[in-house]
């Protein structure tokens, strides 16, 4: 099997389970906390709290579209979204660092299912998108790492990234 596709499928297991996971454990309304104030942002394009999470609400907006449940769920189903998506990320991270396909899909699957982690997942807050959004930032800093860890030459020089809004080089 050539590296492309182990790749693949390294990034799609831990997806799909956790994607499995949190369907069914997601809240199916409002949750205590943030997430009214969440929900009622994303309905009407409004601003929670401050600093007022302008992606999250954006998406937040685009998920209100999805035929499933009510606007509550469709929102909680966002926060499982970013969850998942951040365990994949990840697990295609430590096997682009180890090689080693089962252990990276461990730790994913482990990431994901983290008791404060699987917390956040399941109710309408933006932790789970930040956190998707770090570890995206870090597999794109992945290619400077190999290079810094002497595992191959360097190909291009290095680029600033865009975390959370702080520029870092």
């Amino acid at each position: 099997m050539d590296e492309r596709r182990r790749a693949a499928i390294v990034a799609l297991v831990p997806f799909v389970a956790a994607m499995a996971a949190f369907s069914v454990t997601v809240a199916p309304s409002i949750y205590p906390g943030d997430s009214p104030e969440f929900t009622a942002a994303a309905h009407v394009l409004g601003v929670p709290h401050p600093p007022g999470y302008p992606h999250y609400v954006v998406l937040g907006k685009i998920a209100e579209f999805l035929p499933l449940g009510n606007a509550a769920f469709r929102l909680n189903l966002l926060s499982a979204l970013g969850t998942a998506a951040a365990s994949s990320v990840f697990a295609l991270l430590a096997f682009r660092l180890t090689g080693l396909a089962s252990a990276s899909v461990l730790g994913a699957v482990l990431m994901a299912f983290s008791a404060d982690l699987w917390a956040q997942s399941g109710s309408a807050e933006v932790y789970t998108l930040a956190e998707d959004r770090f570890r995206s930032a870090l597999r794109e800093s992945e290619r400077d790492l190999v290079v810094d860890l002497g595992k191959r030459e360097p190909t291009a020089d290095r680029r600033e990234l865009d975390l959370g809004g702080a520029m870092v080089r």
